[in-house]
């Protein structure tokens, strides 16, 4: 486990978050959610850390790394900003990263958005989604202590995926994302994250808010295979 690390105290069964394989103490990964790395020095206090097993507490630490990247690099605070400035870009240089500094700089480029220049970046729609389902997986086995089952979809405005169907994702929906219908998650530290989130435990469903660094928001939602004719139906009176 990193230095300066502290985390929330809470009793989870030993089995992994994503795949629920048994674990023993010597198995156990913890996996920070999200990861560690996001949180800069002065700002690790209480994350959250929910059991791994050995490959889906490695196997990610490529897309970890270079998800910061993204995100870090649209500047929405100064805590990004900085951090984006003192670690990621020292990190960058190194030789192992090269090739991802190219391909960096090759999709990235500047556009007017509400008057102002932004950095965005033309990625892998398949790479952002797989990085964020890995930090719903986690928040999702954090407060229900088992792994998620289903689907899992999220989006977001700063990373538009032009093949997702909006449409039939608000058809998913049951008005539940309106603040008073959420529950503020565990984190107190909004500078880098914070979390709100709605458990359907009676149907096995679940949804949250992610935000970074006060401006990065992605929504997402662990849904059943197939959902209760009743929930689709009344999804529907909400939608636009």
């Amino acid at each position: 486990m990193p230095k300066n690390d502290t985390t929330m105290k809470r009793e989870f069964p030993k089995i992994c978050y994503w795949c629920g394989i048994e674990l023993t103490d010597e198995t156990n990964k913890r996996e920070h959610v999200p990861p560690f790395g996001f949180f800069p020095k002065g700002h690790r206090e209480e994350l959250i850390t929910v059991p791994a097993c050995e490959e889906h507490n490695t196997q990610f630490s490529l897309l970890d790394e270079r998800f910061q990247v993204y995100i870090k690099a649209i500047g929405t605070n100064q805590v990004a900003t900085d951090n984006f400035k003192d670690k990621v870009v020292s990190g960058l240089n190194r030789e192992q990263s090269k090739k991802f500094v190219e391909s960096l700089s090759k999709s990235s480029f500047y556009t007017d958005i509400d008057g102002e220049k932004r950095l965005v970046f033309k990625i892998d729609t398949e790479y952002t989604e797989k990085f964020v389902e890995k930090v719903i997986r986690g928040l999702y086995f954090y407060h229900n202590g088992k792994p998620a089952e289903g689907k899992v979809i999220s989006f977001s405005v700063q990373f538009y995926n032009p093949d997702l169907n909006y449409e039939e994702l608000f058809d998913l929906l049951l008005n539940d994302l309106r603040a008073d219908y959420m529950t503020e998650g565990d984190y107190k530290n909004s500078d880098v994250f914070r979390y709100r989130y709605f458990n359907l435990t009676d149907y096995n469903a679940f949804i949250v808010v992610l935000n970074f660094y006060k401006g990065v928001e992605f929504i997402g939602w662990v849904l059943p295979d197939t959902l209760p004719p009743d929930i689709v139906e009344e999804a529907k009176q909400y939608k636009k």
